[in-house]
């Protein structure tokens, strides 16, 4: 990976998590958690939550959601780019700043 994107997908498992009424991993701990994929991401989230192995429904559902998140926050982060880049020419002109 030439991104740290630690965080984003901490943030992204913690939501997974949410929405499974499940609570937040701290974000070392997540990281530690990453390699092998998502769908092993999601198994070590959910083996560490519930103190077991998650049953195949459970599991299916959590990695829809996690996969729906992450594509959410690219999309998001797409969106930024796009209109930072959009306004960059008039902000420099109109404020002096590189931005």
């Amino acid at each position: 990976t030439l991104i740290h994107t630690a965080p984003e997908i901490a943030v992204a498992a913690n939501e997974m998590l949410k929405a499974l009424d499940f609570a937040p991993l701290h974000l070392e701990l997540v990281e530690s958690f990453i390699g092998e994929g998502a769908p092993m991401l999601v198994k070590r989230c959910l083996t560490t939550t519930i103190g077991a192995e998650s049953d195949a429904d459970l599991f299916e559902r959590a990695e829809r959601l996690f996969l729906s998140i992450t594509r959410i926050m690219r999309t998001k982060a797409s969106l930024i780019r796009a209109y930072k880049m959009a306004y960059k020419p008039y902000l420099m002109r109109v404020t002096g700043w590189h931005v």
